[in-house]
């Protein structure tokens, strides 16, 4: 890789090469692609591979490289895609504040199966510009659907492997509309920052396997584009936003073994699911899953329904109060009265009686006097006639009788025939 060529193309994909890469690359470097996936390079990353300004493939995958992040690749304005899954790569993927590396135009990135380590830098996400709508190129390439394309002299095309809805894929075309981010096994920690959310044309996102934690920022579900999300086997924790569900276009979903609680999002996307996609979280509840959410679980909790709470147990309602005292205070005065007024008593008695001897009226009564004879209540009203109608209605006193049924007739029976007057 000494002087200038005319070479654009350095496929050595698939082979049982050892060694290092040269690392004498000089300046005006031709090369658009450099594939090296699938063999047994060792060593770190020559850093003269910034030479080659007009790089827009780089594929590293599958071999023994064992190095730090290479931000400095992000010097390379025109790199559209850069694979180092499988490697020994290690440390964070930070780059450094005094330094204008960024990858503006990335649009597949893999570093999936190395040992990088730390938090997820938000910045670095800030600067794909090329996985966001509002960058004015991707907008344009959404509608004339370009492939990712060299010079037209060339008979080339690229093969790139990403990992899709848990499906390795090798692309010989990729579309520069086609966007995806692969940070999975890895020893990744912290927060999924909330930056994500930026990349709105980001088709693919799969950070599982990492030690991720916390919450499922609901900044995801600005992702409008996105296909396949993968964050399983990670430690995070919380709800599951139920913005996800406005994900109209997400057909892969995999959030097993996490610490999730409450209830799984309903309606949209998330009906397509298996139960798979939420196994392995045990405080999870409802559809597809077998264990149902109670009435508590199954309502969403927020921030302003602790408010409410906290606002209902501070000012009480005063109406149910009032209405309790007042009733309350009520039956404690009548039940008062009746113990200490006896003529009250004696009235509420004989008006009891009344009411009771009217209902009787409906029905066919037979008296049973303390002698133990039975009379027909037809026969005592005929033979009673004449008589006070007041010294009739005595002989029926609610608290010295029993009432029972006998061969389907209602009987009252004396128990104690001492009646007030």
């Amino acid at each position: 890789m000494g002087d200038r060529m005319d070479l654009h193309v350095l496929n050595l994909r698939g082979n049982r090469l050892q060694g290092f890469i040269p690392p004498q690359i000089k300046e005006k470097c031709d090369f658009q692609t450099i594939n090296f996936n699938g063999n047994r390079l060792e060593g770190q990353l020559p850093r003269s591979l910034a030479n080659c300004d007009a790089l827009e493939v780089l594929d590293l995958g599958n071999n023994n490289f064992t190095d730090t992040f290479p931000y400095w690749l992000g010097n390379i304005s025109s790199i559209r895609i850069l694979v180092l899954r499988s490697n020994n790569f290690h440390g964070p993927i930070d780059v450094p504040r005094d330094k204008d590396y960024t990858f503006r135009v990335l649009q597949i990135f893999d570093i999936s199966s190395n040992y990088f380590s730390g938090s997820l830098s938000p910045n670095f996400f800030m600067n794909l510009n090329a996985m966001m709508r509002s960058d004015k190129e991707a907008v344009e390439s959404d509608f004339g659907f370009e492939y990712l394309r060299f010079n037209p002299n060339y008979y080339y095309q690229d093969m790139v492997t990403v990992t899709s809805k848990g499906i390795q894929m090798h692309m010989l075309k990729t579309l520069r509309i086609f966007t995806s981010i692969d940070l999975s096994d890895n020893h990744f920690e912290g927060e999924i920052p909330s930056s994500i959310g930026f990349l709105d044309s980001l088709h693919v996102l799969n950070l599982s396997q990492n030690t991720l934690t916390g919450r499922v920022p609901p900044q995801l579900s600005n992702l409008t584009q996105l296909e396949s999300l993968d964050l399983s086997n990670n430690h995070l924790s919380g709800e599951i936003p139920h913005q996800l569900a406005y994900l109209t276009f997400l057909s892969a979903l995999n959030l097993s073994h996490n610490n999730f609680v409450g209830s799984i999002p309903e309606g949209g996307q998330f009906s397509t699911f298996p139960n798979s996609s939420f196994s392995g979280n045990a405080g999870l509840c409802g559809k597809p899953l077998t264990n149902p959410c109670s009435v508590k679980s199954s309502r969403p909790s927020s921030t302003s329904d602790e408010d409410e709470s906290v606002r209902t147990a501070i000012n009480p309602n005063w109406e149910y109060i009032f209405v309790g005292l007042g009733f309350g205070g009520g039956l404690a005065m009548l039940i008062g009265s009746m113990m200490v007024w006896e003529e009250g008593r004696r009235w509420h008695e004989n008006w009891v009686d009344s009411m009771i001897e009217a209902i009787f009226q409906f029905f066919r009564v037979w008296n049973s006097c303390g002698d133990g004879r039975v009379c027909d209540m037809e026969k005592m009203e005929g033979d009673s006639e004449g008589v006070d109608d007041t010294e009739t209605r005595t002989k029926f006193c609610v608290y010295c009788t029993e009432l029972y049924f006998y061969e389907g007739m209602m009987r009252i029976h004396h128990v104690d025939c001492v009646c007030f007057t």
